[in-house]
């Protein structure tokens, strides 16, 4: 009895390490990813609200960003696709929401990659305007 339960042991070990340490939890150096707006993840602004952008990761070396807007293109123009993110930190400079942005939501998201391992990671943050 006491080797049939150091094989499942081992079984378990094995399954458990071959499921990738990013996926279920167990790596100390997986890519993390943030992106904020005025310092939130979620936020409801009026046109001319200054908004600074903002965004870190940790374990990644490469990065990028896609907008999803409701009703895109939105009366600036603006489509659904890609975002201004192209590296794995930064900030942008506060710009104000414009009249043709209003009634919108948008909904960016930044995915990190670590590229030794492929591992990735994703933030998102919504934006909507009154």
């Amino acid at each position: 009895m006491g080797l049939s339960l150091v094989r499942v042991v081992l079984i378990v070990g094995v399954i458990v390490g071959a499921t990738g340490g990013c996926a279920s939890g167990v790596c100390d150096s997986c890519p993390t990813a943030t992106l904020t707006a005025n310092g939130e993840t979620e936020l409801v602004v009026d046109v001319g609200t200054p908004i600074a952008y903002a965004w870190t990761s940790s374990h990644a070396d490469a990065a990028s960003s896609t907008v999803t807007i409701g009703d895109a293109p939105d009366a600036c123009g603006n489509t659904n696709g890609p975002w201004v993110i192209t590296s794995v930190e930064g900030s942008l400079e506060p710009e104000p929401i414009l009249a043709c942005q209003a009634g919108e939501t948008y909904t960016m998201e930044l995915e990190v990659v670590d590229s030794a391992s492929a591992e990735r990671e994703t933030a998102s943050l919504v934006l909507v305007v009154r």
